[in-house]
C-alpha cells in the first residue's frame, strides 16, 4: 500500500521497529494532508472565533474538537490500522490514539502549527500509546486527544 492511500493496515514488525513503522505512516499522512483544502476549510471553521495571531486559541479549538468529537475505538484484533484525518473526521468519527493524533496533527498543520509524535509504554522497547506535542507561543505543549473530555 502506498502513502497516498487513506488507510494503512497490516502486520507490524515487533518492538521498536514496528513502532517506527507506524510513526512513519502517521507522519506521511500528516505531511500529505497538511495541504488538503477540505481539511484546511474544516480547521478554519473550528478556529473562526479565534483572533488573528491567536495561535494558542487555534490549538485549543482544534484539540477540543478531536478530543471531544472523535470517539475512541480500538483497532481490529492483531492489526495495526492507521487512518487519515478525513476518514477519522468524516467517515468513521472514531479511531484509536494514532488515528486521533493523525487527525489532530493534520488539522493543526493546515493552519501552520508544527507538531511531533511522542510514544510511551510500560517499558523502553514496548510502546503502547502515542500523543502529540505542538509548538505554541509557550513552547512545546503536550496534547493527548485520546480520552474524551
Amino acid at each position: 500500500m502506498s502513502y497516498v492511500d487513506k488507510i494503512w493496515h497490516g502486520n507490524l514488525l515487533s518492538g521498536t521497529p514496528g513502532t517506527n513503522q507506524t510513526l512513519d505512516w502517521m507522519a506521511a499522512l500528516v505531511r500529505r494532508d497538511a495541504r488538503d483544502f477540505q481539511l484546511r476549510q474544516f480547521a478554519l471553521g473550528l478556529i473562526s472565533t479565534c483572533p488573528g495571531h491567536g495561535f494558542q486559541c487555534e490549538i485549543e479549538e482544534i484539540f477540543s474538537c478531536i478530543r471531544d468529537r472523535i470517539t475512541y475505538r480500538r483497532d481490529p484484533v492483531q492489526v495495526e490500522w492507521v487512518q487519515d484525518a478525513k476518514r477519522t473526521l468524516f467517515v468513521f468519527g472514531s479511531g484509536d490514539c494514532d488515528d486521533k493524533v493523525v487527525a489532530l496533527a493534520s488539522l493543526l498543520a493546515t493552519v501552520g502549527h508544527r507538531s511531533r509524535f511522542v510514544v510511551l509504554g510500560p517499558t523502553k522497547d514496548k510502546y503502547s500509546h502515542v500523543y502529540l506535542e505542538t509548538l505554541s507561543p509557550r513552547g512545546w505543549i503536550p496534547l493527548d486527544p485520546t480520552p474524551e473530555h
